[in-house]
């Protein structure tokens, strides 16, 4: 089941692709991805990857394939945005599937993950000096020895 036909997006930018990438659903919140991914022009019936320019398509082209073929992909990646700062969104490709069991389309939900990766990326840099501040104290304990 997609996240998109279930309503249960929180806070996702969720996407709904039939086997050709035309788009058939997608959620309100997915203007403010589209902004970041370079993603223009995005309505019902349209392809998706007509909508993305370029530089970005590859990005997507790999999930979709994949999920096509049956299998689940979730993948974290960092985007540089305008303004020079980089954001960290966590994109996840999932099969959907018609009542007779073949893969219909495809389920493309994004969501902004910077916030975590910020947290652990200081919690990273505080366990490394917290290591070398340990092994200082080991260090002078020994040589006082």
């Amino acid at each position: 089941e997609c996240a998109a036909s279930s309503g249960r997006h929180h806070g996702r930018s969720v996407l709904l692709v039939d086997r050709r990438c035309n788009i058939k659903f997608y959620s309100d919140s997915s203007r403010s991805f589209s902004r970041v991914f370079d993603v223009e022009g995005l309505e019902e019936g349209r392809s998706f990857l007509e909508c993305v320019s370029d530089s970005r398509a590859s990005l997507f082209e790999a999930g979709f394939d994949q999920a096509l073929l049956g299998e689940s992909l979730s993948r974290e990646q960092a985007i540089d945005v305008p303004g020079g700062s980089e954001h960290w969104y966590s994109v996840h490709y999932d099969p959907v599937y018609s009542g007779s069991g073949e893969v219909s389309g495809v389920c493309l939900a994004v969501q902004d993950i910077t916030s975590r990766k910020r947290q652990e990326r200081f919690t990273v840099a505080m366990n490394n000096a917290f290591q070398f501040s340990s092994s200082a104290i080991v260090f002078s304990i020994l040589r006082e020895s």
